[in-house]
């Protein structure tokens, strides 16, 4: 009997957390947002000290985009060790023999994915959030917890952490090679990307708007570091359609090739 499609999640759901990487990897994030979202405080804090009209509440906002830096790496890195700890392992096999449905499979690795890389964008804002309102009631500031910028970036976060996840899973499934696949992604994201976005930006080159790192800067509404780029960030709802559509090629890539091959 063919299992059924919440079995096949369970057992998605079971890989993830036997994984020792997966807890390494949620103690050092929590760990790196909190001393990002400190430093970051304490050079926002000293440098503009806030008021209290709506341009302070947006740059107030600063102080909780920690997440924002690490959200590409940290969630494509997920994405992909969902897809190629299989084939590393040796158990995809097992998993294609036990379900030969494969856009079962796919659709499973999809929802596993998306989830925890939700439950990690909920950790990483609930962490910068307590560190930035620590140092704001250290300030004598007001939280600005509530206010409608920071509710924005905070959400925005949370919605770049899945997609950045689905492109992770589309690129380990399109490669399998977990190696090879974390430093294609890591090349393009650190040096490739930002080097096209520094050359092309300064001949205010539309085509940056399409890359999906800028696209990402701009759903999040900025990071920390999207002031060095000389092009202005657009719209984030532009820049999540654009961040969703490479999602969705990167899985049709990954469908592609869990599809068509043979049982590895």
């Amino acid at each position: 009997m063919k299992p059924s499609l919440s079995a096949q999640l369970v057992s998605e759901y079971r890989k993830i957390m036997t994984w020792r990487v997966w807890w390494y990897l949620v103690g050092v994030l929590l760990v790196v947002l909190a001393g990002l979202t400190a430093l970051i405080s304490q050079i926002a804090l000293s440098s503009s000290p806030f008021g209290n009209g709506a341009d302070d509440a947006g740059n107030a906002s600063v102080l909780f985009s920690a997440p924002t830096l690490v959200a590409p790496m940290v969630a494509i890195t997920v994405g992909i060790l969902v897809a190629t700890r299989d084939y590393r392992n040796g158990t995809a096999t097992l998993t294609f023999l036990g379900e030969p449905r494969r856009n079962r499979v796919l659709a499973s690795k999809i929802v596993v994915a998306a989830a925890a890389n939700i439950l990690l964008a909920a950790l990483s804002v609930i962490v910068s959030a307590g560190v930035a309102v620590a140092f704001l009631v250290a300030a004598g500031e007001q939280l600005w917890l509530w206010s409608s910028p920071v509710q924005a970036k905070l959400g925005w976060t949370v919605i770049a952490f899945m997609l950045w996840s689905l492109i992770g899973l589309g690129i380990g499934e399109l490669v399998r090679n977990q190696f090879g696949a974390l430093l294609s992604a890591f090349g393009y994201l650190l040096a490739i990307e930002p080097a096209l976005r520094m050359m092309l930006g300064m001949g205010n080159i539309r085509l940056v708007d399409f890359f999906p790192g800028s696209a990402g800067d701009s759903l999040v509404g900025g990071t920390p570091m999207s002031g060095m780029y000389p092009r202005d960030l657009q719209d984030p709802v532009q820049g999540g359609l654009v961040l969703a559509a490479f999602a969705a090629i990167a899985l049709a890539l990954g469908w592609v090739r869990i599809t068509r091959s043979d049982v590895p």
